[in-house]
């Protein structure tokens, strides 16, 4: 079983606001509780200025030493900020810049706060967001609490993220604990405590329908013309889903080949083409689909795309539940949610190897497979070389040189940040004959959830404390 004592937060080793911001993950663990631990300190001349949209690449490190998995993990953000600043997150992927991740255009959840009441029943609910940019992500979840109070009296001296205690009608400070149970809380800062009050209180993962609609005929082929006409989408009431992983693809069927043609954020058509525009707003083709060559004669062109499972007005979204909310909600300044990044499991994995040999070598991968470890599994291309005798060197483009090792002996080489081995090689996976320069490639990865942090700060914020949202990580 993987603890929450196990499972730590840390930053990227490059923190800038530049292009080059992110990359893999740092080695020092991030303290809950701190000002300032994500962003750096927001001055009145910056509030009063604004400030351009900054990132930070976070990861969620499952520290366990017995190498078990930590499931079904969930991120949410617990409340909007309390100062006047907005926050989001987005999935991110292991090692990548803030250039990277902004090409592939992730989906950012954010916070809200409950707009209207919702009865036990409600196939929809309807949240007041930070911003009109926050999503909602089809198939996922949405996350909803009443257990807060606001308005509360704290202790001199209580900072945001102390565990706090109710008595005496006020909120003190404890020593650092996960029990939220009325009396015990968490400050959140704004006078506002996350405490759950046994038999009043809820929280919910709100499940989100997925709107799919998959191979949607949009056009014929002639066998001549590489730029049909194009109709346009049936399902475009709530816009089409333009966020990473869930982007349309067109399919035509080119010379007795299926091919296929991916759509970008912005409407903009690549893969077996030349040009092609998709208004995402409205569904329609503002300019034709160019194949590369022409789709064959009498064969259907495909369109597999999601439309989105809300709608705003202002800053108000109206998000459709696939299937019902359990239990009411009250507004009342009590209840606060937010939507939900998800990644099934958090462990450290490592890639098929490759091998080239100049004779009969093989790698039995599938019956002996290369171990990876919570603790020492870093994000690295591995090469070993193959050397006389059936002696090895090996070296990452990352790590660089590791000791050596021969193929007669098992092999385990230790991270030298952890003590940890990052990864183990079985002697019994090398079989027939290896030669001289012969080599073995495999990638790996960490055991960790990345994520991005996303901060903006229009212009005349109020001069109020900052970075005051919390990130909770919901696993088994």
């Amino acid at each position: 079983m993987v603890l929450t004592s196990e499972v730590l937060k840390y930053l990227s080793l490059l923190q800038t606001n530049t292009g080059s911001n992110g990359g893999v993950r740092g080695l020092t663990a991030m303290l809950a509780g701190l000002s300032q631990n994500v962003f750096p300190y927001i001055n009145s001349t910056e509030r009063t200025a604004g400030i351009s949209t900054r990132y930070r690449l976070l990861y969620i490190w499952n520290k366990n030493s017995s190498n078990e998995i930590a499931t079904n993990n969930r991120l949410v953000m617990e409340m909007p900020s309390q100062g006047g600043d907005r926050y989001a997150i987005a999935l991110g992927e292991t090692g990548e810049n803030q250039t990277e991740m902004l090409a592939r255009t992730p989906a950012f959840v954010g916070p809200f706060q409950l707009q209207s009441t919702v009865s036990a029943g409600a196939s929809s609910i309807a949240v007041t967001t930070e911003n009109a940019d926050i999503v909602f992500i089809n198939g996922g979840y949405v996350f909803i609490s009443d257990g807060f109070k606001v308005s509360q009296t704290m202790d001199a001296g209580v900072l945001i993220g102390d565990s706090v205690e109710y008595g005496g009608g006020t909120w003190s400070t404890i020593t650092a604990e996960e029990d939220v149970t009325y009396p015990k809380g968490k400050y959140l800062g704004g006078n506002i405590v996350k405490t759950f009050t046994t038999g009043t209180s809820h929280s919910d993962f709100l499940a989100l329908p997925d709107n799919l609609y998959t191979d949607e005929d949009i056009g014929d082929g002639n066998g001549s013309s590489t730029a049909p006409a194009l109709t346009t989408l049936s399902n475009v009431t709530n816009y089409i889903v333009n966020w990473d992983g869930m982007l349309p693809v067109v399919t035509a069927t080119c010379g007795g080949v299926a091919r296929t043609v991916n759509v970008a954020a912005d409407g903009s058509c690549s893969g077996y083409c030349s040009a092609g525009q998709l208004d995402l707003l409205t569904g329609v083709w503002d300019t034709d689909i160019t194949f590369t060559t022409a789709p064959d004669n009498a064969t259907d062109i495909t369109c597999t795309y999601r439309e989105k499972c809300y709608t705003y007005s202002g800053n108000v979204a109206t998000i459709a539940l696939d299937g019902t909310a359990p239990n009411a909600y009250a507004t009342v300044g009590i209840t606060f949610g937010s939507g939900v990044l998800e990644q099934t499991q958090i462990i450290p994995t490592i890639d098929t190897p490759v091998a080239t040999t100049a004779g009969d070598g093989t790698f039995d991968h599938s019956t002996y497979p290369i171990t990876p470890t919570n603790l020492g599994t870093e994000k690295d291309t591995f090469t070993i070389t193959i050397g006389a005798a059936g002696a090895f060197t090996c070296a990452g483009t990352r790590l660089g040189s590791l000791a050596a090792g021969n193929v007669s002996t098992n092999y385990a080489p230790l991270n030298a940040d952890t003590g940890v081995a990052l990864f183990s090689l079985d002697k019994d996976a090398w079989t027939d004959t290896w030669a001289t320069n012969d080599t073995l490639v495999f990638d790996t990865e960490g055991s960790e959830l990345p994520y991005w942090h996303r901060q903006d700060v229009p212009s005349s914020t109020a001069a109020v404390s900052e970075n005051q949202t919390s990130i909770a990580h919901h696993f088994e």
